[in-house]
């Protein structure tokens, strides 16, 4: 399979963490329609992983949700919008760790902010993947 072959997501399986096709881990573009045919999600896949840019949107056409995986894993900034257009959250990722995470309500009211803390298992865990890849 290439990377241009596209896939409805409805037809793909999966093993653990892993997509499937035809008991092949899938390459390509996977997708979600709305009942009208409009777009609602939209990821590419490598090996069997998220990897890219992976968006989602409304029934009304308007962005949902957009972030970049790297092999399954939110890399970077995954970011959500609320219905009416306002920031719903951020959260800023590293090897798949939550870094940083800040959600606000329609009106734009700051309701939750966290962050990493250091020493715990999670902390750890970022710094040795860290190391791992200088």
């Amino acid at each position: 399979m290439n990377e241009q072959t596209r896939m409805n997501e409805e037809e793909l399986d999966w093993d653990d963490d892993v997509t499937i096709l035809n008991g092949t881990p899938y390459s390509g573009i996977g997708f979600l329609e709305y009942s009208d045919g409009s777009l609602k999600r939209k990821v590419t896949y490598r090996d069997g992983f998220e990897e890219g840019l992976c968006q989602e949107w409304y029934a009304d056409g308007s962005l949902k949700r957009e972030w970049v995986a790297e092999r399954g894993r939110v890399k970077g900034e995954l970011k959500e919008w609320h219905e009416n257009g306002a920031v719903k959250c951020i959260g800023k990722y590293e090897f798949g760790v939550e870094i940083q995470y800040d959600e606000w309500n329609k009106s734009g009211d700051l309701m939750v902010h966290r962050t990493l803390e250091e020493g715990t298992a999670l902390a750890e865990y970022l710094q040795q993947q860290r190391r791992a890849h200088q």
